[in-house]
């Protein structure tokens, strides 16, 4: 990092570049090399953690005895580490921030971070870790990468803040200045695709894809206060347009698309991570196609099965070659 120092600036004037402008504050977050050093920084702080765990210092967590050990994951700024809950964990992962901090410059906030544990630590070793990495915030509840951290028996309840957000939305669209064409763009462009992000790794209860279709159905024949006359079922406005509808994608329907999707990505890439664990977890002896939905199984895991049921509908097998096709229908 010491190599990088600072970036020059040129102002265009006329169509030509004038002047030389050098900032004082370093690199400006949005600059496009800040990117790449971020990444830079990134995987030198994946390096300390694997080495960590190489030398037994820093142990990761397995969900199977034939899982991989899995110790952190990284996404865009965000970081997530999981090892032991006792005191020689807790020194090794100080360590490992403080190294980075060191070397990248970047500085961990703290009161920013949560920390989570097992339901059978006890609260002497929880008090212990939180003090040495200095991270009191709880974790575990909430939403992370918009999703819920963990899962309840009341789904509807879990994912209401997905109807609530399409909700929030939609009224605060002007419908009395809006065309048919208008309210059909917004609402394929913005509004269905709210819900796309949880339905890639969830099964949506019908009672929230109900709620978000009742929201669409009094957007689309509303005008302005009034609920507006519903000529039509919606389930028929869902229909494509060959058929005689508008092409409204049915959520149920896409949110099973979406989730045999991600069976199929499993069924090509076997040696991914995702695809290891899961194998691991409930398909030690078998395939994706031929697992079942064990007792206590995940919710996420439910939600594929859920999707293979989809994908298994539109599959043929070529038995010489062992390959698997898909199609459309």
């Amino acid at each position: 990092m010491e190599c990088v120092t600072s970036v020059n600036y040129s102002v265009l004037i006329n169509g030509s570049p004038e002047g030389m402008i050098i900032p004082q504050r370093g690199l400006r977050q949005g600059d496009p090399l800040s990117h790449y050093l971020f990444i830079l920084c990134a995987e030198a702080l994946s390096h300390l953690v694997n080495r960590a765990m190489e030398d037994m210092s820093l142990l990761g967590i397995k969900v199977a005895m034939q899982a991989p050990a899995v110790n952190h994951l990284l996404f865009v700024d965000d970081s997530l580490f999981f090892t032991l809950a006792n005191k020689k964990a807790a020194d090794k992962l100080k360590k490992i921030f403080g190294m980075y901090e060191k070397v990248s410059g970047q500085a961990i906030n703290y009161k920013k971070s949560s920390i989570t544990f097992g339901k059978k630590v006890s609260s002497d070793t929880q008090s212990k870790m939180r003090n040495i990495l200095q991270i009191h915030n709880v974790g575990g509840i909430g939403k992370y990468l918009g999703l819920p951290k963990q899962t309840s028996n009341r789904k509807a309840d879990m994912f209401a803040y997905i109807t609530d957000k399409v909700k929030a939305v939609t009224q605060g669209w002007k419908q009395r200045y809006l065309s048919h064409g208008g309210k059909e763009v917004l609402l394929k462009s913005i509004a269905l695709a709210m819900p796309i992000f949880s339905m890639n790794i969830f099964r949506l209860p019908k009672e929230i894809c109900g709620n978000i279709s009742s929201i669409l159905a009094r957007f689309w024949w509303g005008n302005g206060e009034n609920k507006g006359l519903y000529w039509y079922a919606w389930e028929r406005v869902c229909k494509p347009k060959r058929e005689g509808g508008l092409g409204f994608k049915d959520l149920e329907s896409f949110n099973q698309a979406l989730l045999a999707k991600q069976v199929w990505r499993i069924l090509q890439n076997p040696n991914c991570l995702m695809a290891t664990i899961l194998k691991a977890r409930y398909f030690p002896d078998s395939t994706i196609l031929t697992a079942r939905v064990k007792t206590k199984a995940s919710y996420a895991w439910k939600s594929l099965m859920f999707g293979k049921e989809l994908l298994n509908k539109g599959m043929r097998i070529v038995i010489g070659k062992m390959k698997y096709y898909s199609y459309v229908a």
